[in-house]
């Protein structure tokens, strides 16, 4: 993978990036620019988010320290003047003076702001639903000449959270549609189950009518008047003058976000997302986790943030080679699993290389002897067949796994696994291209 990558090489890095997975795996330093300024901090995107907020902590609470200083020496000064004026005490007022010259001296703090606007994702309670919630059963589907999936099997249990994962154009989100109605299996049931309040948000967001203001669409189908529907739009970021703005100018994340203020309106019970984190700032992305763990019905959502996915996901569903396979945990849990079957898979292949390199140094052999007894010239051009025949075949799974490795130069565990069968077949072939160079040269 393309971390492993990175930190195998020497050098500096310096990268841009919002997939917070990739700087925790990667980044051993955080610059961030606020407000313009740069501050460092020495360790991973999770030690930063810890460490802001132990500094914004520290910073606040240093803040109050000299507001309530800040708060004594002015009633002291006041108490001063007073006594200086009652006594009619010329030291009283140079005390009072000389404090007062020490406050406007002093470097005020700036009151830290401990948290950004938010959206306020809060969803509302709904009716449980079934126990079961989803039930596909032999699901296939092709478009054309394209398998996408053959004799599918996929359940959701309630309250369960499960990310759905694959290679692009693998049929995630056909699945997706298939649950939803949009689209029909060729072969096999999709069973919903009973009470199911279902929201669903697209990866491409598009409203009917995009002409219409962000209010009017908000208002279309939710009962409110004019002012609390604004007050609603404004705990989803959009302030003032912003929700007379036509839907058709909004970005691709202020479109999510005015489409989760909808569907938040609803009594849900099963959310399905479809990457759902593409078009969210980072602060967008964690404000969207905190409401998500706090939701209270089943999730399933496709997404390929595995920041977000470790972050909510109990069960990680991958789509590979037509078929479904299951993993028990978050991303990193499905990660490890993975390395596993790896592993196991390289090592049952070398076996099965080595085995067959031994095989047929065993039939060179005993061909070598048997044909002892025969005339040189009939015996070598046996030889000669046999083995141009199995160079033959050598070569042709080498050009095979070259072809392997130029598709896989996105993912370097592949990439090194084939390599290594690229260089043991081409030692396997060594001897024998020696041994039919002797026999040519008679």
């Amino acid at each position: 993978m393309l971390e492993d990558y990175l930190n195998s090489r020497k050098g500096a890095l310096l990268m841009i990036t919002h997939d917070r997975y990739f700087l925790d795996q990667t980044a051993d330093k955080i610059v961030e620019i606020e407000k313009g300024k740069a501050t460092v901090y020495h360790g991973n995107y999770s030690y930063y988010i810890k460490e802001k907020e132990r500094i914004l902590l520290a910073e606040f609470e240093a803040y109050e320290d000299q507001q309530k200083k800040i708060k004594a020496m002015e009633r002291a000064i006041k108490r001063l003047r007073i006594w200086a004026n009652q006594a009619d005490n010329e030291d009283l007022y140079k005390k009072a003076a000389c404090m007062q010259r020490r406050l406007d001296k002093m470097e005020k703090l700036d009151k830290p702001v401990l948290a950004a606007k938010k959206m306020d994702l809060s969803f509302s309670e709904a009716e449980r639903s079934g126990k079961k919630v989803i039930e596909i059963k032999e699901v296939s589907k092709s478009f054309g000449s394209k398998r996408l999936f053959q004799h599918l099997d996929f359940e959701v249990q309630y309250k369960e959270r499960v990310a759905l994962i694959g290679d692009n154009g693998c049929g995630k989100s056909t699945l997706i549609k298939m649950l939803l109605g949009k689209e029909a299996a060729d072969e096999g049931s999709i069973q919903l189950g009973t009470k199911l309040k279902i929201a669903y948000l697209p990866q491409q967001v598009h409203f009917e009518d995009e002409e219409l203001t962000v209010l009017e669409t908000f208002k279309k189908d939710v009962v409110m008047t004019q002012t609390e529907a604004r007050n609603t739009l404004a705990k989803f970021l959009f302030y003032g003058e912003s929700v007379f703005k036509k839907v058709k100018g909004l970005s691709g994340g202020e479109k999510s976000r005015l489409l989760l203020c909808k569907l938040i309106q609803q009594d849900v019970n099963l959310l399905i997302l479809d990457e759902p984190t593409n078009h969210l700032d980072i602060e967008s992305r964690e404000n969207l986790e905190e409401a998500l763990q706090s939701f209270q019905g089943t999730l399933l959502f496709i997404s390929h943030d595995r920041y977000f996915i470790n972050k909510l996901a109990k069960r990680v569903t991958e789509i590979h080679d037509q078929k479904l396979s299951n993993y028990i945990g978050d991303y990193n849990a499905y990660k490890e699993k993975k390395l596993q079957q790896q592993k196991g898979q390289e090592e049952k292949e070398n076996q099965s290389i080595n085995k067959e390199a031994s095989k047929q140094q065993i039939i060179v052999t005993e061909r070598k002897n048997r044909s002892m007894s025969e005339k040189p010239k009939k015996r070598n051009e046996g030889k000669i067949a046999y083995l141009e025949k199995c160079i033959h075949e050598y070569e042709a799974q080498l050009e095979e796994i070259t072809a392997q490795m130029d598709s896989a130069a996105a993912d370097y565990n592949k990439w090194l696994r084939l390599d290594e069968e690229k260089q043991k077949l081409e030692k396997t072939i060594e001897p024998l291209m020696e041994e039919w160079l002797k026999l040519q040269e008679g």
